[in-house]
């Protein structure tokens, strides 16, 4: 960006807050696009859910697989929660005000596996992130005034018993067929200036990271290894 570059950086946007508002800074300096890689908003876009006219009251999310040994040198907040911080930040239109956490590692000093409680007003969210699970596992349970939906990342497929008319066919939409493909898409629009903004960027990125890494400092553990 110093350079004058556009940048998709993958997720996290950086590893500490510090950093990660000195590439905002650099962006807005040079007027490049800084975005990041929370393409699971994509999802979400494609269901139609961001146009819902109530906020939740409650989330549920899981997010866990068996040991790869891949992204060890960070928590499983930075490397698997971040994408459920994301979602629900935007869901609930507002930032955490309450954090707590517990945590364990087992193959370092950062956690492996994570449960946060965040409290944004009234409404609450439960996360849980595991990288040393038996099984893999994507899900959320947003509940509304209205209803409720369950969602499965991986089957693709969710229910909904809010009256919100959500788009069932969203994984045969262009966005939710490839939420990554279309991320990136859409920040070449951004650049050429054919879209209005990325996906995720560098603003809401940091948002992100700094409410991850307060959940690792809930939990008492690093966040890197």
């Amino acid at each position: 960006m110093l350079a004058g570059k556009h940048v998709l950086v993958e997720k996290p946007l950086a590893t500490d807050a510090a950093l990660g508002a000195e590439l905002v800074a650099i962006a807005a300096a040079n007027t490049c696009v800084l975005a990041c890689g929370h393409q699971e908003r994509l999802v979400f876009e494609a269901m139609g859910l961001f146009d819902a006219p109530e906020r939740p009251t409650r989330i549920e999310s899981v997010r866990e697989g068996p040991w790869t040994g891949r992204s060890a040198d960070v928590s499983v907040t930075l490397d698997l929660m971040v994408h459920d911080l994301d979602l629900a930040l935007k869901l609930m239109g507002r930032s955490a005000d309450r954090v707590a956490a517990t945590a364990r590692a087992e193959h370092g000093k950062a956690a492996d596996a994570i449960e946060a409680t965040l409290g944004f007003g009234d409404a609450e969210a439960v996360f849980t992130s595991s990288r040393i699970a038996a099984d893999r596992k994507r899900t959320m349970r947003a509940v509304y005034p209205s209803g409720e939906i369950r969602i499965d990342f991986l089957a693709r497929t969710f229910e909904n018993t809010t009256r919100f008319p959500l788009n069932a066919a969203f994984a045969e939409t262009r966005i939710g067929a490839d939420p990554l493909g279309a991320n990136v898409s859409i920040f070449i629009d951004s650049v050429l200036g054919v879209a209005p903004r990325p996906v995720v960027n560098g603003e809401e990125a940091l948002a992100v990271l700094k409410l991850a890494l307060d959940v690792d400092r809930a939990s008492g553990l690093p966040s890197h290894s």
